[in-house]
């Protein structure tokens, strides 16, 4: 499943196994957990840009509450993201850097940025929010197509779905990149 490194786990499982005292049980017992993993560790990640002229909200917004106000662009654009994995995704789970990374912290923003072409390589769905668009006639000139981080959001994962500012799907299948490659945009 897309949601696991699937040869890093079984390189894992064969050295575990070949080590001393690893016996048919414990083989058993990763097997549970790989199963486990495959079932119920599927997430959906979201590949946008930021907000130019309003806050996001943030890994210091959500983890206090009290801070927390749940109005304007940023706030829409999170529950745009959280209502569209819940009804279309088939996950119940989301990640979304503006929540997901602590920036406040030197050593998690480094090793985020240095892990994020994984995060979206095990994502069962990346969900790409384009902030500029509302068609596919215009989709060619937003600004998420002009930034460094979209070739490895657009390469990494294996299913994407384009949505545009409203949250209107914009493709036609389960896997807009594919079904697409010939009409996305030549920037």
């Amino acid at each position: 499943m897309s949601d696991i490194n699937e040869r890093a786990f079984d390189e894992m499982v064969m050295r575990q196994g070949s080590e001393p005292g690893f016996d048919i049980g414990e083989k058993a017992e990763l097997q549970v957990i790989e199963d486990l993993l495959r079932k119920y560790a599927c997430y959906a990640i979201l590949s946008h840009t930021w907000l130019q002229n309003e806050p996001e909200v943030t890994f210091s917004d959500w983890s206090s509450i009290r801070n927390y106000s749940a109005s304007g662009a940023g706030y829409k654009k999170l529950a745009g993201f959280c209502e569209v994995v819940a009804k279309e995704s088939g996950v119940s789970l989301a990640w979304m850097n503006t929540i997901c990374i602590d920036k406040d912290s030197s050593s998690e923003l480094d090793e985020s940025i240095r892990s994020m072409y994984n995060w979206y390589r095990h994502a069962s769905i990346c969900i790409t929010y384009l902030y500029n668009t509302s068609s596919l006639a215009d989709m060619a000139h937003d600004r998420w197509f002009t930034r460094g981080w979209t070739l490895q959001e657009l390469l990494a994962p294996r299913r994407t779905q384009f949505y545009d500012k409203n949250w209107k799907h914009l493709g036609s299948s389960d896997d807009d990149k594919s079904a697409n490659s010939g009409t996305l945009p030549n920037n």
